[in-house]
């Protein structure tokens, strides 16, 4: 830290930023962002300094929360689509075609009349126009 600031006053840049931790009279140690600016004379001169440090020890805690939550979350998501998975996959094998597939699918349930897994069927089987179209058994 002291280096950073030091070669900013004896050269010739105008500003520093330095990210450390700081231990608190209390123990505890806090992150803190350092920043400051030199103003110097006509000859180039350091002949004032200004700056401020900043407590990120919130902040620093909020986004390691935020990193754990968004992990927890991808694990579920996937667990969640593997289930899906292996689901559609069991229908898959035991079904003779894409219409007993699809029956045998357990219901949907996205809160409107009629809703159903839109393109689960045919995205398994290969069959939905993003996947090359065409019907189950490859004809188009």
């Amino acid at each position: 830290m002291r280096a950073g600031i030091h070669s900013v006053i004896e050269g010739t840049r105008r500003g520093w930023t330095d990210e450390y931790r700081f231990l608190r009279a209390d123990g505890a140690y806090a992150y803190i962002l350092d920043r400051g600016y030199v103003l110097r004379d006509a000859h180039g001169r350091a002949v004032r300094m200004t700056g401020a440090m900043i407590d990120m020890t919130e902040r620093k805690a909020a986004e390691e929360h935020q990193r754990l939550l968004t992990g927890e979350l991808q694990h579920r998501i996937k667990n969640t689509l593997a289930m899906v998975q292996a689901i559609a996959s069991q229908t898959f094998r035991r079904a003779p075609d894409v219409d007993a597939a699809r029956g045998g699918l357990p219901a949907p349930d996205f809160g409107r009349p009629g809703a159903r897994y839109p393109d689960a069927v045919e995205l398994e089987r290969g069959t939905h126009p993003r996947r090359g179209g065409g019907r189950a058994g490859g004809a188009s």
